[in-house]
């Protein structure tokens, strides 16, 4: 049993972003009499490039009582709306996809309509192939290359249909966060943590400093990213590596000008011959990483083949290499290892930072709801839902590479790398029929979810892992009402497009519907109910056939 009613000191190893966010954490859980101090490798220095939040990022700076405005003014922040990927299908001209973040408030009904699990909008997208990310109103912002003041006014309209975070500069925000805590008395010592000093029954009594000084404590939070004292060298937990199926295992930093009149409102992953370019936009510059795995490139090819693709020549940071994984024990005794000190996958799809948060959230959670009188069961559930959600977090990231690119080496056998079973499950229900919500309770984490059930869907629908048949077998089931409202949805959708398109598309889903029973696109086939755009907001069908009801029910309800 772990009791901290008497606790008196608490330090945190590491004075990055995770190191300052578990500080002010702690200050609002703990007592004022009780000591919250950070210590900070002088010789160490975080990482202080751009990166760009999840959905939880913003709610997180609201419990850390920071100021939005104060931050965005502070931090190089720009809207984030989603991602866009480049070439990571065949690597064409064209070849490109947006992933952006829905928000389920903004009255968008192809987002907010949804039946039994499924939305029937995005079915009938996936069926007749058209992109998902067109049916945001506020798509038309990336579109016109509209400014953050264009975009801020229209966020507060609520009607974009998506839910913007942001990206920032991480050493900017290290500092904001930094200055909040000592001014809510939070102390910080420029120190090395050489070792923890642990006692016969395992608990740390005292961090030593390279000094020689030996400091007190009671708790330790171990936020000192890849150098991992405590789950690593400590403790010695087990690693579990996913690089079997995430090649990458290097990251070379650098910065670019920004080469637009306005930043980008997305984070970029852009295809290369041996990974991605990661690229955040910010307000000055962008912030780019070349993610790779050293078994296809050089050191020495790397640079030449980045300054070929930009244009231009660079000046990287360094190159940091890693291996894709995490421990499967970060909580033991009293210290909790959190952040990249837990583990690290990718910046792919930033799940570091969004993972991080959500460690912190279910240890605040936990001290709370035990009073700080934690029993090793409940240590025991954390290390098991952290670990599950690690399982999550690797199979989202390795869906990313199954779209098929088959031009460089790397891609083909990133393509044909290890899936997990459950990967390999889904993938296979995904053909069938779209993604639902019990396909990601599945990994049971008691967690909730990292990705909800749409980021999913943003991704499978334009790899293809979500196929058209899939999609059709979705609306042939769905009631007749539904059915025939899709049918009409169909068709406008259609008439965007090219005449060939259209032609070649009416042949297919005809085909499809040949029956007279299943969903079709014959013109003749009467429409009934809210034609697209026009229905009202947040509403489910009953599945009784000639009836239309209203039941509670929308993507907040589905996607807790």
């Amino acid at each position: 049993m772990l009791d901290l009613g008497q606790a008196k000191k608490i330090a945190v190893i590491g004075g990055g972003l995770t190191g300052w966010f578990a500080a002010l954490m702690l200050r609002r859980v703990f007592s004022p009499k009780v000591d919250i101090v950070v210590f900070e490798d002088p010789k160490r220095p975080h990482y202080s490039g751009g990166e760009g939040g999840l959905a939880n990022f913003v709610v997180n700076l609201q419990r850390a009582s920071i100021d939005i405005d104060e931050f965005v003014h502070n931090t190089d922040a720009t809207f984030k709306m989603g991602n866009v990927y480049r070439g990571w299908r065949n690597g064409g001209q064209n070849d490109i996809y947006y992933q952006l973040f829905p928000s389920p408030d903004d009255h968008v009904e192809e987002i907010d309509f949804s039946y039994r699990g499924v939305w029937p909008y995005l079915a009938t997208r996936i069926a007749t192939k058209t992109p998902l990310h067109t049916l945001f109103p506020g798509f038309s912002l990336i579109e016109a290359g509209s400014s953050q003041v264009e975009a801020n006014a229209v966020f507060k309209l609520r009607r974009s249909g998506i839910q913007p975070t942001f990206h920032f500069s991480v050493g900017k925000l290290v500092t904001l966060l930094k200055n909040a805590g000592v001014s809510r008395q939070i102390s910080f010592r420029n120190q090395r943590v050489a070792d923890l000093v642990i006692a016969s029954n395992g608990d740390v009594t005292s961090l030593k400093l390279d000094s020689g000084e030996e400091v007190p404590v009671d708790f330790v939070i171990d936020a000192s990213g890849f150098e991992r004292i405590s789950a690593g060298k400590k403790y010695k937990s087990e690693w579990r590596s996913f690089s079997g199926s995430l090649l990458e295992n290097s990251i070379l930093s650098f910065s670019v000008p920004n080469g637009r009149k306005n930043p980008s409102f997305v984070s970029e992953a852009a295809a290369l011959g041996a990974g991605y370019l990661w690229q955040v936009p910010l307000a000055g510059h962008v912030s780019a990483q070349y993610v790779f795995s050293s078994q296809y490139i050089t050191a020495t090819r790397v640079r030449d083949e980045l300054q070929s693709y930009l244009g231009s020549a660079i000046s990287p940071t360094g190159i940091t290499t890693f291996n894709p994984g995490n421990f499967k024990k970060i909580w033991a005794n009293n210290v909790v290892a959190l952040g990249v000190a837990s583990g690290f996958i990718s910046p792919l799809e930033t799940p570091s930072l969004g993972f991080m948060l959500q460690q912190l959230g279910e240890l605040e959670r936990t001290f709370l709801a035990c009073r700080g009188i934690i029993g090793e069961q409940t240590i025991e559930a954390f290390n098991q839902a952290n670990d599950k959600s690690f399982s999550e977090i690797a199979d989202f990231l390795r869906l990313h590479y199954d779209g098929g690119r088959s031009d460089y080496t790397f891609w083909c056998d990133a393509g044909l790398a290890k899936r997990s079973a459950s990967l390999e499950a889904m993938e296979a229900c995904f053909h069938k029929r779209l993604p639902r919500i019990i396909d990601i309770d599945g990994y049971n984490t008691g967690w909730p979810p990292l990705y909800h059930l749409m980021n999913w869907i943003f991704v499978a629908a334009p790899l293809a892992i979500v196929s058209v048949e899939g999609a059709m077998s979705e609306l042939n089931n769905m009631p007749p009402q539904i059915r025939q409202r899709m049918e009409q949805y169909a068709r406008e959708l259609m008439r965007m497009r090219t005449p060939v398109t259209q032609s070649q598309q009416r042949q297919g889903l005809k085909r499809e519907g040949a029956s007279g029973q299943g969903f079709s696109l014959d013109q003749n086939s009467s429409s009934r109910g809210a034609s697209y755009g026009t229905g009202k907001n947040n509403g489910q069908v009953s599945d009784k056939p000639g009836s239309f009801q209203e039941e509670e029910g929308s993507l907040r309800a589905t996607h807790r």
